[in-house]
Order: C-alpha cells, then sequence, then structure tokens
C-alpha cells in the first residue's frame, strides 16, 4: 500500500524568511526553532485530521447510503415474513434486527459527525488552525491582534502578513486581506 504524502509538508526556507521578515521588532527572547516546529506540526495535524475525516467518510454521502441500505434490511424483513413458515424454519438464520441496530448506529454517528462544526463552508479544523496561529502571534511572539487599515479599507498589518504566508504555506490559499481581518475579529481569545 502506497502512502500518499499530504500536501503540506513544512515551510520552505523562502516561506519561513519571509515571515522572520514582517517585524524588525521582534522580542529578543523567541525560540525560533520552536515557532517554526509549532507552526509545521499546526500544518500538518490540519491535513491528517481531514485525511481522517475523509477516510471516515463524508456524513451527508454516509448518512444517505446507511438510510437507503437500512429501509432495504427493513424491507427484506418484512418480505421474509410473506414466506411459508417451512421455509424459514429450515433456511438460513438470519437476523435482520442485529443489522438493523448496526446500521442504526452507524447512522446516529455520521448525524453526529455532520455537526454545525461543518456546515456549509464552516471546517473545524481550519477553524482549529486559525486560533492556533493567533495564538502563536500573542505568546510567544508577543503580537498584538490587531491590524491597520489603508485610506481605502483594505486591512494591512504585520498580523495580516504573518497569517497570509503561513495559511498560504498550509492550505495553498489563503482569505484575502479583509478576510483575515475577520478571522481575527472572530477570534475568542483574551488579548
Amino acid at each position: 500500500m502506497m502512502v500518499e504524502a499530504l500536501p503540506f509538508e513544512a515551510l520552505t526556507e523562502e516561506q519561513w524568511q519571509a515571515i522572520r521578515s514582517i517585524r524588525v521588532d521582534w522580542p529578543d527572547d523567541i525560540d525560533w526553532q520552536e515557532v517554526r516546529k509549532h507552526i509545521e506540526v499546526q500544518g500538518w495535524a490540519y491535513w491528517k485530521y481531514h485525511e481522517g475525516r475523509n477516510a471516515f467518510g463524508l456524513p451527508p454521502k454516509m448518512r444517505k447510503t446507511l438510510g437507503g441500505l437500512l429501509r432495504q434490511v427493513r424491507k427484506l424483513r418484512e418480505g421474509m415474513k410473506s414466506l411459508p413458515r417451512h421455509v424459514l424454519i429450515d433456511g438460513p438464520d438470519v437476523s435482520f434486527e442485529a443489522l438493523e441496530q448496526r446500521l442504526e448506529d452507524w447512522l446516529f454517528i455520521y448525524n453526529a459527525l455532520d455537526g454545525p462544526s461543518f456546515s456549509g463552508r464552516r471546517d473545524y479544523y481550519r477553524d482549529n488552525l486559525y486560533q492556533e496561529l493567533l495564538q502563536l502571534w500573542v505568546d510567544p511572539l508577543e503580537g498584538r491582534l490587531s491590524y491597520s487599515r489603508k485610506l481605502d479599507g483594505t486591512p494591512y498589518g504585520p498580523l495580516i502578513d504573518f497569517l497570509t504566508i503561513i495559511v498560504t504555506a498550509i492550505l495553498g490559499r489563503a482569505p484575502g486581506p479583509s478576510g483575515i481581518a475577520k478571522i481575527i475579529d472572530s477570534t475568542e481569545m483574551i488579548s
């Protein structure tokens, strides 16, 4: 079995230097090796979680499949009741109840997996990545959760650049400056 590489493996040296050059006033006591490791671990975690979720099957599709199978089992069980008694006595011992219960259990699990954390365009793993990066910005990088706006209203600043570079490295693309500003504004961290 061939193991497929995850979309993100590590920051390139160019990405790392871009992150380091965002500010000229970094605190002196930052352990840059730990910071880079933390960023890369968050990138690996994001993709591993998505890989696991995809291997488990997407909840809407799995719910549809399980629901269809459950209806078929119930229909088959009802159909078997119409057979003559001697066919049922001498036939194989079929436990539709156990199969039905198993399908109901899996359907319950997949209903729970498709909660509000993944509804619409929401992605719990991406939201968690954003929170981790913002926490890293605050501690140990001692940054403030703030940004400025140009005359045309476009957000800019070191935190916008920091998130844009890292999110692009990990996800392959990042929201624009206004999207990054919304992420910062919606954070539940205490700064």
